[in-house]
């Protein structure tokens, strides 16, 4: 059953629109105006921005609250992504992806964090018991792009996690270039750690050197970047004592397991763990963004995605920008959310494996 929602569902008081033994989903407004869905199960709480974005801005997994520490509190439309970088989730693409390069004059990360998406729906699926949040976004520009960008939700009734899925139809007549990165904001925990399918060397796990021009390095991280480069294992403990401030990014080469998943895990004292999946061969490059400061706390276990991180200009000079034919569609799904110790354990093994 498809429930087409439409902005006027939406007001500042919170009314309930689907109610079953399974799942809760009630509509409401931030004071911002910005519509925003609350997804309830017995294991996990979403709250969803239908048409900004499709961002997942809060998330609650088995009563813990997983997202970002954020000077942000409220989303906002029509304004830039840094003024609105408080979201547990957001899409970025798909003309360009990161901080703007040499020569370039993109938005940092694109236009998809902050788009305004065209529809929004929710589809009940009673028989296996999920619920699944979606919309559409069309894109054009002259002379550039055209492009219809399609994402969905999907909630379990049983699980701690849920599946996020990206569509991209091309429109045009003529081959698009493909920018895609998916951004998941899990919140830092002390004391534990990351496990992940990948070597732990640095030929594997390489810290990116170049410092966006929108930041203002000290010479205490310019020190912590020379010895991550150096050695990353360090960064797999989670500790307050360690600066990342402003950020660190890294550049990880997944390994897959025998289905083509590639996994990464915030691994809690207590054995449960934060996670997030992959296909590396939907999504080649992977990065890893942990931002701790005094007002800012966030660790992107993994980030895939369609291409790099130094700017579009340089990455199509470098030949790194996926193309997609004309009238062509591409698709790509993450898989995120908790994990319970004994499953931990069992993903460990198979990491281990690899």
């Amino acid at each position: 059953m498809r429930i087409a929602l439409s902005r006027s569902m939406f007001l500042p008081i919170e009314r309930t629109l689907v109610t079953s033994d399974d799942f809760k989903v009630t509509t409401f407004c931030f004071p911002t105006g910005v519509e925003a869905l609350r997804i309830q199960t017995a294991r996990a709480e979403l709250v969803v921005l239908p048409y900004l974005g499709q961002q997942i801005w809060a998330a609650s997994l088995d009563g813990r609250g997983v997202g970002m520490k954020s000077m942000v509190k409220t989303p906002k439309r029509n304004v830039s992504l840094l003024e609105n970088l408080g979201g547990f989730f957001f899409h970025c693409g798909l003309t360009a992806i990161a901080a703007p390069g040499e020569g370039d004059d993109h938005p940092l990360h694109g236009e998809l964090p902050n788009a305004e998406f065209d529809e929004a729906w929710l589809d009940v699926l009673e028989s296996e018991r999920k619920l699944s949040i979606g919309g559409s976004f069309e894109y054009a520009k002259a002379f550039a792009a055209h492009y219809l960008f399609t994402p969905s939700i999907v909630v379990s009734a049983t699980e701690a996690k849920f599946d996020i899925n990206a569509e991209v139809r091309n429109l045009k007549n003529s081959p698009m270039d493909l920018c895609y990165l998916g951004h998941i904001n899990f919140r830092p925990v002390d004391g534990s750690r990351l496990e992940y399918s990948a070597a732990y060397t640095s030929e594997a796990v390489r810290v990116r050197g170049a410092v966006p021009s929108h930041l203002m390095p000290s010479p205490r991280y310019l020190q912590l970047l020379s010895d991550l480069e150096k050695d990353p294992a360090p960064h797999h403990v989670i500790s307050e004592t360690v600066g990342y401030d402003p950020e660190i990014v890294f550049k990880v080469d997944y390994r897959t397991d025998g289905d083509g998943w590639a996994h990464g895990l915030q691994v809690h004292a207590d054995g449960s763990a934060d996670w997030v999946a992959h296909r590396p061969a939907e999504l080649p490059q992977a990065f890893r963004w942990i931002s701790r400061t005094a007002d800012q706390d966030a660790l992107a276990i993994t980030e895939p995605a369609t291409c790099g991180l130094s700017g579009y200009k340089r990455e199509k000079e470098q030949g790194d920008v996926p193309v997609l034919g004309a009238r062509r569609v591409w698709s790509a799904s993450m898989r995120v959310g908790g994990l319970n110790s004994h499953e931990v354990q069992w993903l460990l093994q198979e990491i281990r494996r690899l």
